[in-house]
């Protein structure tokens, strides 16, 4: 069955004891039941019941909703769960390049030698966060030499003419910065001629 509310307007009666009275209003019946339902009405019967003196209509429209607000605000309580949050730290690892020589100068001493030694180091900044450590590549990009030989590492790496990688243990746990000097040890091919070469290796780093 549609609900049925009477919806209650109060007017100053002309008697000298200025009782409220309680008048129906039709027209506006159907717009509050449609807006509150059952509890609306449930409010507004007790009101017209029990209620006598000199009261709004907000208090009357207070009370309707408090009815309806109420059981809400008790599902909320019952229907309450806890939530789990996990977080997955991702790995990361990452080369800023602090110096670096801007070319290499072979010699006719050089090439007679065999190599040339380049006499500033390239310094580099690592930041890593993995506890397995980092690879450091060195990508080759020069035609005039055919071997490096990198010191400045753990250990002395040589590397063959198109460059390779080197594993590098964990400064720390978390968030750690290594700073290496790296020197190079260019062995020449065999068709190298003397002159200005531009800086061969271009660094980068991977964590593990």
């Amino acid at each position: 069955m549609r609900p049925y509310i009477s919806l209650v307007n109060f007017s100053i009666a002309n008697s000298s004891s200025d009782r409220v009275k309680a008048v129906t209003s039709s027209p506006r019946l159907n717009v509050l039941s449609r807006m509150f339902g059952q509890s609306a009405a449930l409010c507004l019967k007790i009101q017209k019941r029990n209620f006598s003196g000199t009261a709004s209509p907000a208090f009357l429209l207070a009370m309707a909703m408090g009815l309806l607000v109420a059981p809400s605000m008790v599902v909320a309580a019952a229907g309450e769960s806890k939530l789990l949050v996990s977080a997955t730290i991702l790995k990361h690892a990452s080369l800023q390049v602090l110096a670096q020589p801007p070319s290499v100068v072979v010699t006719a001493a050089d090439i007679a030698r065999g190599y040339v030694d380049v006499p500033s180091p390239a310094q580099v900044a690592v930041q890593s966060n993995t506890q397995g450590g980092y690879m450091l590549m060195f990508e080759s990009q020069g035609e005039f030499f055919r071997q490096t030989l990198v010191k400045g590492l753990d250990t002395d790496v040589q590397l063959g003419a198109s460059g390779g990688g080197v594993a590098q243990r964990a400064a720390g746990r978390g968030m750690s910065k290594t700073l290496l000097d790296l020197g190079f040890r260019f062995v020449l091919s065999d068709s190298v001629r003397q002159g200005v070469y531009a800086w061969p290796m271009r660094l980068s780093v991977t964590p593990l």
